[in-house]
């Protein structure tokens, strides 16, 4: 069987990929913090993705065909007022991912998002010319060409809109929207 290691596993994408996926695949799963869900039924590491040589020991101690990269800092306010946590986040930890994906041979799916764009012509296609105009697009854009650069065969899929729960994942737009 197998393996595909998964980051940012207890976000709300990446807990959806870590239980559909257990069915083809051994799963590992990389986050800063630990799992909210007992038992796991897969195997979890504590990774930060800023940390560089934990990311590269991890990658190569499993040996994943793929790596599923879904680990960023998503909330867009946040971003606003942390741009340097951001950018350590969402590119140089996204950097770092694609250095130990490229390492073992590891197939990777990084994952960015439509904010790479200003909003003005959408709907998109992948070869439009980009526009962020926040702090969360421009970091994303940048792990993008930094992905591609350091792991040309990457797949880099672009996300518009997520939203559901998953246990200890910050509400988003839908729910809120519910909840009143």
């Amino acid at each position: 069987m197998q393996t595909l290691l998964i980051t940012g596993s207890n976000g709300l994408l990446g807990s959806r990929l870590v239980r559909q996926a257990q069915r083809r695949y051994k799963v590992v799963g990389i986050s800063k913090a630990a799992p909210t869900e007992s038992p796991l039924g897969y195997d979890f590491c504590r990774v930060d993705i800023r940390d560089r040589p934990r990311v590269a020991v991890v990658v190569a101690k499993c040996r994943p065909a793929v790596i599923i990269h879904t680990a960023a800092m998503t909330a867009v306010d946040r971003c606003e007022i942390s741009p340097v946590e951001a950018a350590a986040i969402n590119v140089a930890g996204s950097e770092h991912v694609a250095a130990a994906a490229a390492a073992v041979g590891a197939h990777l799916i990084a994952l960015s998002t439509d904010y790479v764009f200003d909003g003005e012509a959408g709907p998109y296609r992948e070869t439009e010319a980009t526009n962020p105009l926040s702090v969360y697009g421009r970091t994303k854009l940048e792990a993008e060409r930094r992905v591609a650069a350091v792991c040309p065969n990457a797949c880099i899929a672009r996300t518009s809109g997520l939203y559901g729960a998953a246990a200890g994942v910050r509400p988003n737009f839908v729910l809120w929207a519910l909840s009143r």
